[in-house]
Formats: structure tokens, sequence, C-alpha cells
């Protein structure tokens, strides 16, 4: 909680509105419920027993990785309880949301992506698009309308693509090297960027998690990053491929090696670097001026005055 910059107090108002946010939502073939919180702050998530476990066993691992890489895209945990309830224990844990930095605005569209093909379509009425919605129509800037899509790659500059390229390899090695597989990238569109009064109060580097595109922003988030690759998901992949028919490398359930490496293929296929000659002028531009000194650094941002009317 101290590394992303939440104090109890605060935990505890947003666990509060909770109960004003209204039901749970089934959070996907998990068969999770998701609480949302309703400052748009916070996610209470039921666990499994084995996520549970799991997660007790890799909090100190996370821990580090935060320390380490405090712009990660993983979505933070920040607190694990459990209770009895109607004859059963119920884990839940304290996450934040992707989507904090935009506060209770709710992205125009949110994407789940895997990288896989399987299954990955998103179906009518339900609230998120998938990979295979992404690969066919674009990016999506209103949920219900293909008026205004945009193909993929989506053209991001060329630091801004390179910065997201080295923190999700970081993050999806992380994961690998705890065999943990079938997280997801969730995606938002949003229509304007999140107030600045937002991001001041966020770790360094928070700032830099934010996408700009085209007028507006997407904010990004590795979820659901407690999946172990397990004999239960060796039996799955066993069970599509060989009785289902299902080409295995589009199947999610896949080893952690694997998985990482089709997730940041994806990821490579989703977005490119903007090679374009004005953004390539900018990027020289901009590395011209750090190697002035300061003073004449400084002059380069003064503009000539406006010329009066000739008389």
């Amino acid at each position: 909680r101290d590394g992303a910059g939440v104090d109890f107090e605060r935990l505890q108002l947003s666990i509060e509105s909770i109960e004003h946010a209204g039901g749970g939502l089934k959070g996907g073939a998990s068969g999770a419920f998701l609480f949302p919180s309703q400052d748009g702050q916070l996610v209470v998530k039921t666990l499994s027993s084995e996520e549970a476990a799991a997660l007790r066993k890799l909090a100190p691992s996370f821990a580090r990785h935060f320390h380490d890489q405090p712009a990660s895209y993983i979505n933070r945990f920040l607190g694990q309880f459990s209770m009895y309830l109607y004859g059963r224990t119920i884990h839940f844990v304290v996450l934040r949301s992707a989507f904090h930095l935009h506060g209770d605005v709710s992205p125009a569209v949110r994407y789940d992506l895997k990288g896989s093909w399987v299954n990955r379509t998103g179906k009518p009425g339900q609230s998120v698009l998938k990979d295979n919605d992404l690969r066919r129509d674009g990016l999506r800037r209103v949920r219900a309308s293909l008026d205004d899509c945009e193909k993929i790659p989506i053209k991001l500059p060329a630091a801004q693509y390179a910065k997201l390229i080295a923190r999700l390899e970081a993050d999806t090695a992380f994961l690998r090297d705890l065999n943990l597989m079938d997280y997801s990238l969730l995606l938002g569109v949003f229509d304007s960027p999140p107030p600045a009064a937002a991001i001041s109060g966020q770790p360094k580097g928070a700032e830099e998690t934010v996408l700009q595109h085209g007028g507006g922003v997407m904010l990004l988030g590795v979820i659901d990053v407690l999946q172990a690759w397990t004999c239960e998901k060796v039996g799955e992949r066993c069970l599509k491929t060989y009785v289902k028919g299902d080409k295995p490398q589009g199947i999610s359930a896949a080893p952690a090696g694997e998985y990482q490496q089709r997730f940041m293929s994806f990821v490579a296929e989703v977005f490119a670097p903007d090679e374009s000659p004005a953004s390539a002028r900018t990027r020289l531009l901009e590395a011209g001026k750090e190697l002035l000194p300061g003073n004449l650094r400084s002059l380069l941002e003064i503009r000539p005055p406006t010329r009066g009317p000739e008389r």
C-alpha cells in the first residue's frame, strides 16, 4: 500500500463506498466476482483457495517487483482477507483499479487481451471486448459503434512505445519466472486525459503509463496474475486440443514461457512506434535540445514576439 501511495484511511473509505456501488460483477470464465468501489479506485475480487494460497506465498516477490518497477502495469494488491459465511470460507483481495487515475469515470471502451484467439471474441451484451474484436475491427472509440475504428497497429510516439514494451517485458518476465500465466492486458479507451491532480499524488513514473492517443488516452493494466501452469491447466489444454480440435497455439492455457512470448508478440501486433517524418523530426529536436546547456535550451522555448500592425 505504501508503494502505491494508498494509506489505510483512504483504503477504508474506498471499501466502504462499495456498499453503495451496486452488486458484484462476474469476472469471466474464472467465476470470480468483482465489486468496484464507487470512487473508481479499488476493486474487491473473490479468490479461489488456490489463488489465495498463491498470493500469500508470492506476496514478497510481488512487493520486490513493485519496488524495483514503480511504473509496473501489474495492478497492485492492497490487502488479502477471508471470511466464514454460510458454512464456507470466502477469500477475497482488494486491488487497485487499473483505471484508478480516472476515478469514477468509466472507459468508453475496454478490452481484455491475452494474445490467444480460441474463444476470444466478446459476446453481445458484454461490456468487455476481446482479442478477436480488436484484430477484426480495430480499436473502437465507442463500444456500440464501428464508425470510428483505428486498425492495428496503433501508432505511438517512439519513446512512449519503447517504455511500454520495456515495462511489459519486465512485468511478463517476472510472471514467467513465477510460473504464472493466463493473465490479461486490460485496455481502457477514454475521451479525455485523467486530471493532473490524480497523477501528481502517484509514485514516480505513473504519468508515463497514460498513453496519449488521438485526442484521448488509453490506460492499461496487467490483471488476473495468480494463475499458475498446473496439471489442471495441462488437462484443459489437452481437452481443447484433442477433443475439441482447437489449435494449441490459439488456446489461452499454455506454459508460462510460451504464454509470455505469445502475449508480447500480440502486444507488438497491437502497438507500433510512429515512424512518420513529423514524429522523427520531433524526436530529433528533443534529442538536440537535451545536448544543449540549460541556458541555450531555454532560449529555444522562447517564441519571437508577434508583430503589431504596420503603420
